[in-house]
Order: C-alpha cells, then structure tokens, then sequence
C-alpha cells in the first residue's frame, strides 16, 4: 500500500468507526506502515472491545517492531479471547527480549492455552527467540514419557535449532524407543541430521541397520546432511542390493 498521508488519515478516521468489522479492516490496511502515530494509535486498540480488533492490532506487531509494544503485548497473552492470545504469542515472538521467553513460557502451561493455535504459535515463537530457557524448557518435555506424542513432536521442531550435544543425546534417545511410534522417531532423525556433525553418529549407526524402516529413514537424513564424513558410508550404500537402500540415498 502507498504510504500517502491522506491514505493513512483515511483509515485512521475508520478506526473510529463503531463497526469492529470496519476498525479491524483499517487496522489490516495499515499493516506494514511504520508511520509514528499509527504505531502509538494501535497500541491502544489493544483495549478495544471487540476481540477481532485487538487481534487484528496485535497483528499489526508480527512486522512493526516497537518497544512501546512489548508490555502491552504481554498483557494480551492474559487476554479472554483465544485468538487474541494466539496472535500476541506470534507477536512476540519477534522481541529479542528474554522477559519476553518467560512470559511465554507461563502462559504456555496455562490450561486456558492448550490449543492447538497458541501452542502452535508459542512453539515458532520460543524457536525464533531461543535461549537457554528455551533449550531447557523443551528437553525436559522431550525426555519425558508423560507427554503426549503431540507435545514431543513440538519439542523437536524447537530443538532442532540448536547445535548442541543435549539435544543430540535427547534425539537420539527417542530414535532407538521403539515405544514412542514411527512418525516421532522419524521427526528425530531428520531433526537430529540438521544438528550436522552433532548428530552424525547417531545417524550412521541408525542407517547401518539392515532390514528396517528406520534404517531407510537414517540414510535420507544423512544424505540431507551434507557433511563430508558421510561420504564414504553413502557411497558403501549406493553399492547396496537393495534397491530400496539406494532409492533412500538418491530421494533425500
């Protein structure tokens, strides 16, 4: 949208409008606009009493960066309304603020907060934020066999950000559990391959198996790795009869 300050004035009058569906069009409108007073105008509509305006103004956040915004952000995590939680989560999730990591943290234990939207945006929220808090946080739910596969399967994707020996061993604890299902410990191989030289090792043993499905799974994940030392096992499996094996190398 250009800029034009006519065109900004435009929507600001609309915000005043005591149709929501009107106010929550114009604040849609003026996303991406980093005008001075826009930015102050829309932190006050956190307040406003319709949900899918709040919303709509938390939105706004996801690209427009501004300090002013934080703390107000963060109230909104204590919201009534679901949706309006699940987009200040995402908001925040662009504040390199580690208050920011412990307010989302909270509110991702709320019973309020265990659907699908928040925690989903909770989760590439905290992974985009990282820190050790973070790091912590999800290794603790993926050691643990009282969380849900679902929980774990979130816990990989944060996990798999950082290059870290922990995350390694914990990966590589879910991908020799046979109790915990295929579609987990398959998330962990490839997971576990983006950790590169961290997770190596777990992937050549995994793919040095014969006959299994997981082995299969390994083979993809150590092609997807790049890394130099898996050069040679690649090659040993490329020379296998198995054409399943090779198909595995060649479809990474």
């Amino acid at each position: 949208m250009n800029d034009k300050p006519q065109k900004i004035d435009a929507l600001i009058q609309e915000l005043k409008n005591p149709d929501p569906e009107v106010r929550a069009s114009a604040i849609y409108n003026l996303h991406g606009i980093t005008d001075k007073k826009v930015v102050s105008l829309l932190i006050r509509y956190f307040k406003d009493k319709n949900a899918k305006v709040r919303s709509a103004a938390a939105w706004y956040f996801i690209d427009v960066h501004d300090a002013r915004a934080v703390d107000p952000l963060i109230s909104l995590l204590n919201d009534e309304h679901e949706r309006v939680r699940a987009t200040a989560v995402m908001a925040l999730g662009q504040v390199k603020e580690q208050n920011v990591v412990d307010q989302i943290l909270t509110a991702l234990d709320k019973p309020e907060n265990q659907n699908w939207d928040f925690k989903n945006n909770a989760r590439g929220a905290l992974r985009n934020l990282g820190g050790e808090k973070v790091l912590q946080y999800y290794l603790k739910i993926l050691n643990s066999d009282k969380h849900s596969w679902m929980e774990r399967w979130d816990a990989i994707k944060v996990l798999n950000k950082f290059k870290d020996s922990r995350v390694a061993e914990a990966l590589a604890k879910i991908i020799k559990n046979e109790n915990v299902g295929e579609e987990l410990r398959k998330e962990a191989l490839f997971a576990i391959a983006e950790l590169r030289e961290v997770g190596l090792d777990t992937l050549l043993e995994e793919a040095s198996k014969k006959d299994n499905l997981m082995s299969l799974y390994a083979i993809q994940a150590l092609g997807s790795t790049r890394s130099q030392k898996a050069f040679s096992p690649l090659l040993n499996f490329l020379r296998n009869r198995n054409p399943q094996v090779r198909r595995a190398i060649m479809d990474p």
